[in-house]
């Protein structure tokens, strides 16, 4: 899969707001077959929500740190 950054979303979270409908990033993934708190995957990095590292993505808060506005 190219990963391309510029279709992550600004921001702090994995979604953006358009006209009150949330757009989920493309590499956000809801696993509905999970428990509440580890059923998110990011196809961007590579990770789930069970991994420890990833504990918020659950929540569609971000773990990859691009588009923040913070990068250097």
């Amino acid at each position: 899969m190219i990963k391309d950054k510029n279709l992550i979303p600004k921001g702090f979270y994995c979604y953006t707001l358009i006209s009150g409908k949330c757009i989920a990033c493309p590499y956000w993934e809801h696993l509905k077959h999970m428990i509440e708190h580890e059923s998110a995957y990011c196809h961007y990095l590579e990770m789930g929500a069970w991994n420890s590292e990833a504990f918020l993505l659950w929540d569609m808060v971000k773990e990859c740190g691009i588009n923040t506005g913070e990068e250097i």
